[in-house]
């Protein structure tokens, strides 16, 4: 019988420099990651100080507070007239929504409260994510500092791109969704199960309640992991050195998370719990047209959908490629090297392929959608880094020198206009839109405007009026539940408004009903008090055929008269030299039109009507009234064609391409006069001109 010793192995001892530098590397690091949190927190106070709360905040702050005040059920907040109201459970199948209400206690009556746990979660990923590599990447304290430099060099590169990453702030300014959290806890899942720990379980279920979308995070981890597998087994076999942190040694457990999430996906269809989606109005339903048809509804499967990808696979690569710059712009952050690595590809390409096989540009485009993507390929680059320092030193400290300056790059570009971007609201507007929030009784109902209608979210009956891309077709039904009505409105506050011709409309047709008060106008925002007549159920606002009052629409030169009842109310010049009306956008299609408008001069005045463009405005027709007293014009004007944007936002290659915008024109209607004359504006109005005029 012989006994196989194992040769005597002589190990360094550790060094005090090596030891003192891995615990000063560490200490800058949660230093680093502590002081991003410090900074979302205060970012958030802002932006919730700015009121620029859109309606996707007021959709998950609106069941957040009802379930924690004892509404089990809640109603999602859609805007009438696009998508009915349903159970927000079945929205997108955000079950989470539930575990997190009970929190709404720490801070309560207090948005805030709402918002920094979105915050929470966007660190927590940073934290994860950095514990992770340097699991991955450890120190070892026996070797010399000249040694572990390299190591330090990795963990630099981590936590540079998940700090830099300005998509990551998007997303915190935008509003409050359940993608970081499900990007969290997908993250947790696949660093479990590389670890073969049976906290998975926990982090791949909730991955799953976050919603049927961040389901395709944990079907992404799963697959992750069985890559993982994959490559701790032919390293077993080679001999090679199998990953440090990984414990990978069978490939049941990525599978049975794999077939969970693709379980799970199916099981929310049957349940109607992605009614948001299929719904014929949705723009995830109208941006898939052309693989279901234009014809089918919310019957739509997932089969039927992928079979048809997989049978018009031309199609399909077509839009594919009509994303390649959203594509480029979500991972060039993270590194793009990121996509050689098993976490950067498989967490990152399944989620872009999803948002890139729909027409539009609204989930490709870079920001909470993607979420998954930035902490992915922070990581996945951070590995590939590693493994160049390993085997060709020079070659890896280029190209993490080369990945830290590009993510500088994206950074500095971006992260300034954060703020331009998502923070819409002059400051007098944000006041009187949170005096008004904090003066609306609860057992009021509200009717805003979809750029600031989350501020009055802490409330059971609140709708949204407008919506992004100007869908309005007609007037908008509201049902009325309340003895109080409160409309906030506004045509130039806020993001994705409609046009403001649309607004004015709905303004002045709330101004007309009978005892319909005028609180406050501050800046844009106008807000009435209505006290619906008894018997009331429903109330209808603005409508395109209506005209647009002048009083809603001053321009420099121009002041509203707002005194008694609103039908006196009336636009008139200061004396000053310049526009009197405008402002009033109206979108429209080609075509010929007629701009009616209606006033009274003592003097010459112009009445002009532009064209809005991009590339510089267009006069379309001028007339010059010399002579005073009232007077009705109708002029005509003719729209040749829809002005686009540009398809690109900033320069190749810090770029991305923004949401298509209306594919219509913006004709405006101005008066203008010399000063020194007296002036007044009743209404405007566009219409079709009539055929053969």
């Amino acid at each position: 019988m012989s006994t196989d010793v194992a040769p005597l192995k002589l190990e360094r001892r550790p060094t005090d420099a090596s030891h003192s530098s891995r615990r000063v590397m560490l200490r800058i690091g949660w230093t680093l990651v502590a002081l991003q949190l410090l900074g979302l927190m205060w970012w958030s106070t802002r932006v919730e100080r700015s009121a620029s709360l859109t309606w996707d905040i007021l959709t998950y702050y609106q069941a957040f507070w009802a379930i924690a005040h004892g509404h089990l059920n809640p109603l999602t907040a859609m805007t009438p007239g696009l998508i009915r109201e349903f159970p927000f459970w079945q929205d997108n199948g955000e079950f989470l929504i539930w575990l997190l209400a009970p929190l709404y206690w720490l801070f309560p009556d207090h948005q805030l409260g709402f918002w920094w746990l979105q915050d929470f979660a966007l660190t927590g990923i940073t934290a994860v994510c950095f514990r992770w590599i340097t699991e991955l990447v450890p120190w070892r304290d026996e070797r010399p500092w000249h040694e572990n430099r390299f190591v330090a060099l990795t963990w630099l590169v981590a936590l540079w791109l998940l700090l830099l990453d300005p998509w990551t702030y998007w997303t915190a300014t935008f509003a409050v969704h359940l993608e970081p959290f499900g990007a969290l806890f997908a993250v947790l899942t696949l660093r479990a199960l590389t670890q073969h720990r049976n906290s998975v379980w926990v982090w791949a279920a909730l991955t799953l309640l976050s919603g049927a979308a961040e389901t395709i995070y944990l079907i992404s981890a799963g697959l992750a992991g069985v890559a993982w597998w994959l490559m701790h087994r032919r390293a077993a076999r080679d001999n090679a050195a199998v990953p440090v942190g990984s414990a990978m040694d069978s490939p049941v457990r990525p599978l049975t998370v794999t077939a969970a999430g693709v379980a799970w996906e199916f099981a929310l269809s049957l349940m109607h719990a992605t009614r948001s989606v299929s719904s014929s109005w949705s723009v995830v339903h109208q941006d898939l047209a052309y693989l279901i048809g234009r014809g089918t509804g919310a019957g739509d499967t997932l089969i039927h959908t992928a079979t048809r990808a997989l049978t018009h696979p031309l199609a399909v690569v077509s839009v594919l490629g009509s994303h390649a710059l959203n594509i480029w712009a979500n991972v060039s952050p993270g590194g793009v090297i990121g996509l050689a690595s098993v976490p950067g590809f498989f967490l990152s390409v399944p989620t872009l392929l999803e948002n890139s096989v729909l027409k539009g540009q609204d989930f490709s485009y870079p920001g909470f959608s993607n979420m998954i993507v930035y902490p992915a390929m922070a990581v996945g680059s951070a590995l590939v880094v590693a493994t160049l320092l390993r085997r060709r030193r020079r070659l890896g400290v280029a190209l993490a020198c080369l990945v830290i300056a590009n993510a500088a790059a994206w950074c500095a570009i971006w992260l300034p206009q954060t703020g331009t971007q998502f923070l819409r609201i002059s400051e007098p507007a944000a006041a009187a839109i949170r005096l008004t929030a904090q003066e609306i009784p609860s057992s009021a109902e509200v009717i805003a405007s979809q750029g600031f209608v989350g501020a009055f979210a802490n409330r059971l009956d609140v709708h949204v009026f407008g919506g992004p891309q100007d869908r309005l077709q007609g007037p908008e039904l509201f049902q009325i539940g309340a003895r109080t009505v409160w409309f906030v409105l506004s045509a130039d506050q806020g993001i994705e408004a409609p046009s403001t011709a649309a607004t004015y409309q709905a303004i002045a047709s709330v101004a007309s009903l009978p005892d319909a008060r005028l609180v406050r106008s501050v800046d844009g925002v106008w807000m009435f008090r209505w006290t619906p007549p008894a018997g009331t159920r429903s109330v209808a606002v603005g409508g395109p055929g209506l005209p647009i009052p002048g009083w809603v629409s001053a321009g420099a030169a121009g002041q509203a008269k707002l005194a008694g009842p609103a039908r006196t109310w009336t636009l008139r010049s200061t004396g000053g030299q310049g526009y009197i009306l405008s402002g009033d956008i109206w979108y429209l299609h080609p075509g010929r039109y007629l701009a009616r408008v209606s006033l009274s001069v003592k003097s010459r005045t112009n009445v002009e009507v532009w064209n809005d463009r991009a590339s510089g405005d267009q006069l379309l027709n001028r007339v010059v009234l010399s002579s005073a007293g009232a007077h009705r014009l109708s002029i005509p004007f003719r729209v040749s064609a829809a002005d686009h944007s540009a398809a690109q936002a900033g320069q190749f290659p810090f770029s991305y391409t923004p949401v298509s915008p209306p594919a219509v024109a913006a004709v405006e209607v101005r008066i203008w006069t010399p000063g020194a004359s007296a002036a007044s504006v009743r209404s405007v109005r566009i219409s079709q001109a009539p055929t053969g005029a």
